[in-house]
Parts: structure tokens; C-alpha cells; sequence
């Protein structure tokens, strides 16, 4: 499951776009960046500090469309990450309506289907949207993640 989220632990610069930020709201669901971890929530790996959990009773629909699984990242003991993975034609459905309600997003590598969209404009509340394209278990992933976060991790990162 890390590696799902690895790539986003690189030593470059995160991407930054203005967007509208509309309803993004910092976290997922009922869930803010920084919370621990509630009850209701199984460990499915670990990695150090990296925690990844399901929800027991997970509502396996995102957008009104069905997903495949939702995987939640907690490091150092707190919710930092969401990835919702889904078939292609999902994917397909919600890039369109993420460009309808957040305008254009980045492509940090024209050569990689990643697209970015950032919001917020506090620490606390600062998230992006990533959608990839397909990722390497063959599904596509969106990962909602706090940008306080990745930013923290790649200063870890980069030390070690």
C-alpha cells in the first residue's frame, strides 16, 4: 500500500495550482487532517510511522459511483491521506467532474496521466487532489491528501 503513496515523497518541489476551491473540505468524508484514528478502522499494513487502514463498514461509493476499495494513510499517528481506487471508466467520470467544479488541473509529467488540483490556503487546511492514471495494481487512484503533509514527509525524506 505504501507505494501507492511513495511517489508523492519526491525530493521535487509540490505543485501548486489555483483552483476554486468550492466544497474541498480539509479531509475526507468526516475525517480532518490530523485526526487519529477512530474507532470502526482496521490496520491493513504498516511501514514505520506509515499506518494504513480500512473502515469496517466502509460506504464503497464515491461521487455516487461504486469503487473498488478506500485505503486511509496515518502517519505518526495521524490522519494525513485518502486513496479511492476505482476502475478506468470511473476515472473517467470523476476527472470530468473534477475539471467542472476545480477548473484545469497540473500535470507535473505530461508523459505520467497524474493531475493535481491544490486548495487552501492555511497549513491546516491546505489539501490536493490527485487523480493517476492507472496506477501499477492496474486500477486508477485519486488520493486526497493534507499538503502539509507531503511537505513534511519529503523534509523527512530528504534527511534520511
Amino acid at each position: 500500500m505504501k507505494k501507492l503513496f511513495q511517489s508523492l515523497f519526491g525530493k521535487e518541489e509540490p505543485v501548486r495550482v489555483a483552483g476554486k476551491s468550492g466544497d474541498v473540505k480539509p479531509g475526507f468524508r468526516e475525517l480532518n487532517w490530523g485526526d487519529g484514528v477512530k474507532p470502526g478502522f482496521e490496520a491493513v499494513d504498516q511501514d514505520g510511522d506509515d499506518k494504513f487502514y480500512k473502515r469496517l463498514t466502509e460506504n464503497l461509493h464515491f461521487m455516487g459511483r461504486p469503487v473498488s476499495e478506500i485505503v486511509y494513510w496515518y502517519w505518526q499517528g495521524k490522519f494525513r491521506a485518502v486513496a479511492v481506487k476505482m476502475p478506468g471508466p470511473m476515472s473517467e467520470a470523476v476527472h470530468k467532474t473534477l475539471m467542472l467544479r476545480y477548473g484545469q488541473p497540473a500535470q507535473p509529467n505530461p508523459a505520467v496521466l497524474t493531475f493535481v488540483w491544490s486548495f487552501g490556503d492555511t497549513d491546516a487546511e491546505a489539501t490536493s487532489v490527485m487523480l493517476r492514471k492507472p496506477n501499477a495494481s492496474g486500477q486508477d487512484a485519486m488520493i486526497i491528501i493534507s499538503s502539509k503533509a507531503i511537505e513534511a514527509r519529503r523534509k523527512q525524506e530528504s534527511a534520511r
